[in-house]
């Protein structure tokens, strides 16, 4: 994947469609007809829209032009022949989770769960006649993030053979953390996926989600996740983005939280050669919070591209989002964000605040915090700092016998603890820390 300058404003080249857009046709859903409408939408909407260019809005500084549509080619349809990958986790986490594992692959797409879920829990595909989920839940699905979003939303749902639930019913509280990692095998595939996670009344859970490719395959992923939360729900939730870097990534993410319901959702960024990601929360019920954490670390010639939006449509809601970044190598960053304060949404209290350290004069970083509030009676507030190694901190160190290497280490190491701390549970905490970003391929870690 070569380097393409972050900062081009000239229009992408017209690129040319999948090969396989033209004759598909999305198949039957014998479950639910709900779903099928939905994907002929869908797929309606997509082949009528244009790729994104410089134009579109989101996309002015965004530059994708290296990517080769017609190379990739759909998964074919599901089979019971896929074996069982291996978790690439130790097993001193693992075996204090529940463990769910999908499988995308050219002979097929499936869905594995390695431990009896606990009661009230409902974890599976929606193409699985044994997974009796409540209809109010299938017909959440594209609710919340609709498949006229955009062209890469559209994609998500056109072209997947099923959706991926996560259900936890009304006052359940799940004790056990559950592992859920979609598997990427095979070469120049184009995988569309749709997830939706619902938490009933009253219950909560914690929800540790992981993309990886098997080997360092070529693939093209875009994929929606959609989060609902009724009264008084709560979810934490870890998304660790470690595809390899030879991953296109389009992903649309949102969550809806209803009157008291709270989400801590933590996001890694470490895989993909390219990503496009938005992340949107809206607070459309009174007393909802949402606490969102993001640290994304390029390095080489990867290029992140991150979209944040904070809704308040509420009274007496309540949002803090961080994002902080480490940029090495010929990497680039973009990070945009907003907050939305309704009319409404009198005592809103809403934060953003993007912080970046440099480590290479070939890295580029780009911040663009946002706010629009239409009412008085609020607080908000939003801030930004992009750095290189402060010089005083490392004098500091040398001076007390520390090497430069080791004192750039300790250095970068605090940068990023203070993302790590707002995972609320210390062992989750301390398994990011280690089996995650110490893998990475980093001089400074």
């Amino acid at each position: 994947m070569s380097r393409t300058n972050i900062e081009s404003e000239k229009t992408i080249m017209k690129m040319a469609e999948f090969h396989f857009v033209k004759a598909f046709q999305p198949e039957p859903d014998n479950n639910f007809s709900y779903l099928y409408d939905l994907r002929s939408h869908a797929l309606e909407y997509y082949r009528a829209q244009p790729f994104p260019d410089a134009a579109t809005p989101g996309w002015r500084k965004v530059s994708y032009q290296d990517l080769q549509t017609q190379a990739y080619r759909l998964p074919e349809a599901n089979t019971p022949t896929l074996e069982q990958p291996a978790l690439d986790m130790p097993v001193l986490y693992s075996n204090d989770m529940l463990v769910v594992q999908r499988v995308f692959a050219q002979n097929g797409n499936r869905f594995f769960v390695s431990k009896t879920l606990e009661k009230g829990m409902m974890c599976g595909l929606t193409s699985d006649p044994s997974m009796k989920f409540p209809r109010k839940i299938i017909e959440k699905i594209g609710q919340i993030i609709p498949p006229t979003s955009d062209k890469f939303t559209a994609f998500g749902y056109a072209f997947a053979q099923d959706s991926a639930v996560l259900f936890i019913d009304e006052g359940v509280e799940v004790k056990t953390p559950l592992f859920y990692q979609e598997n990427f095998q095979g070469e120049k595939l184009a995988i569309p996926s749709s997830t939706l996670i619902y938490l009933a009344r009253n219950s909560s859970a914690t929800l540790i989600r992981q993309q990886r490719n098997v080997g360092s395959s070529d693939i093209f992923n875009a994929g929606v996740t959609e989060i609902f939360l009724e009264e008084g729900a709560k979810l934490d939730i870890l998304d660790l983005c470690t595809a390899s870097h030879q991953t296109w990534e389009f992903q649309n993410q949102k969550a809806e939280l209803a009157k008291n319901a709270a989400l801590n959702w933590f996001t890694l960024y470490t895989g993909s050669g390219f990503s496009k990601s938005q992340q949107q929360v809206d607070m459309t019920g009174q007393g909802s919070q949402a606490f969102v954490t993001g640290l994304f670390l390029p390095t080489g010639t990867q290029r992140f591209n991150m979209d944040t939006i904070q809704n308040h449509l509420a009274e007496n809601t309540t949002s803090d989002l961080l994002y902080r970044g480490v940029v090495d190598g010929e990497s680039q960053s973009r990070w945009q964000g907003m907050i939305y304060v309704d009319k409404k949404a009198l005592r809103t209290d809403g934060y953003q605040a993007n912080h970046n350290l440099i480590l290479s004069k070939t890295a580029r970083i780009d911040a663009i915090p946002g706010l629009e509030i239409l009412t008085d009676d609020v607080r908000c507030s939003h801030g930004v700092t992009i750095t290189n190694i402060d010089e005083d901190q490392l004098f500091y160190l040398k001076s007390r016998g520390i090497s430069e290497p080791n004192g750039v280490e300790l250095i970068v190491s605090g940068f990023i603890q203070k993302a790590l701390d707002r995972i609320s549970s210390e062992v989750l905490k301390q398994m990011i820390l280690e089996e995650f970003i110490s893998r990475i391929n980093k001089t400074m870690l």
